[in-house]
């Protein structure tokens, strides 16, 4: 079988399911990744994330990223110089791919009408009309088109799809070897995280506005000043404000292979995300990196995730429920028999598995 997965993000293990899957997926048959035009660093980095991996990498690289273009033909020219990198390297093939793998990219609609794959998947990440609504008509052209829809939370299924029998709930998933090496004797904690006075409460992830309750991150800080709060990930579309509370410490963004080493760090890992259509579309990977790494987890309730989990996953909306659940967290966060039942919990939610639940699909549709 051969699939050509499309992707709406570079090539890097940070932005996850565009990542993990393709590589999973590579395991058990043959995978040619597609990215969208990237700046030269950004190539660089995709091309050292690609090394030793499974699948085939096409990533059209110009050197400023078409920065320097206006922003109204700044989309149109990237998808372009995607299409001409993809036809050169493609314009040698005989036979059309098996499957094309569609993220959030009109080049996959591009691609599908040039080779006429067996099967057309389209992959709903996220609630795109929501969080994109100029680009609503692309989510909907990806969801007709698809002979199946593969989506990480039922809440993205679609009532007036054309192909009610389409849908696939396909979640997120975690790797699973990675995040255990929290619990590794072994694995260091980063002097950053160790000076920091515990206990410590953590977020992992992007810091946007439009998905994390910053001000709910803020608010707790200050309601909570003999606990320690640890923001690690990237700021986007956000600054820090003055006047931070003493116990909130923001880290910036570190390396995805490092993230076990501060997850070991911290004494309960959190989910402040906002309740909003984005959200409430979601399937958090950073739940399940969480509980992978043996970690105690409070999260705002709106997941669909988060059902299968039970006790293992608290959850709080304001301020008061959020002190009483890390409270409760705090006290059998470090407990043996709770470290390997978080840890167990999501076993069965490896990539490879996710692959191989892609794959049984696939194998009825060819």
């Amino acid at each position: 079988m051969e699939i050509i997965a499309v992707s709406h993000v570079p090539f890097t293990p940070e932005v996850g399911t565009p990542y993990h899957l393709p590589i999973a997926l590579g395991k058990r048959c043959s995978v040619t990744v597609i990215t969208p035009v990237l700046s030269l660093t950004q190539w660089r980095r995709a091309a050292r994330a690609a090394q030793g991996q499974p699948v085939r990498v096409i990533a059209p690289v110009c050197p400023t990223g078409a920065r320097v273009l206006p922003r109204r033909w700044r989309d149109a020219f990237r998808a372009r110089w995607t299409q001409l990198a993809v036809a050169r390297t493609l314009r040698k093939r005989a036979a059309r791919p098996d499957v094309i793998w569609a993220f959030f990219t009109e080049t996959a609609l591009w691609l599908d009408s040039q080779t006429r794959a067996g099967v057309f998947c389209y992959h709903r990440l996220d609630d795109f009309r929501a969080m994109d609504p100029p680009k609503a008509e692309l989510d909907e052209q990806l969801m007709r088109r698809a002979d199946w829809n593969f989506v990480v939370t039922p809440t993205l299924i679609d009532p007036q799809c054309m192909r009610p029998n389409s849908w696939v709930c396909l979640p997120n998933g975690v790797a699973t070897e990675l995040f255990a090496k929290a619990q590794a004797p072994t694995t260091a904690i980063p002097q950053e995280i160790a000076r920091i006075p515990t206990p410590r409460i953590g977020y992992i992830g992007a810091i946007h506005p439009d998905w994390v309750d910053v001000e709910l991150i803020l608010a707790l800080a200050q309601a909570t000043p003999q606990w320690s709060w640890v923001i690690i990930g990237p700021k986007i579309r956000w600054e820090l404000p003055k006047n931070l509370p003493s116990n909130l410490h923001f880290l910036g963004a570190r390396p995805y292979s490092a993230l076990p080493n501060y997850l070991k760090g911290l004494d309960v890992c959190v989910i402040p995300f906002r309740d909003n259509p984005i959200s409430r579309g979601a399937s958090p990977l950073k739940l399940y990196e969480y509980l992978a790494a043996g970690k105690a987890v409070v999260s705002v309730p709106y997941f669909h995730d988060l059902h299968q989990f039970g006790d293992l996953a608290l959850t709080a909306r304001a301020v008061d429920e959020w002190r009483d659940a890390l409270s409760a967290a705090l006290v059998d966060a470090h407990c043996p028999k709770r470290v390997d039942q978080r840890m167990q919990s999501v076993a069965e939610h490896s990539w490879e598995a996710r692959a191989e639940r892609v794959l049984q699909v696939l194998r009825r549709s060819l």
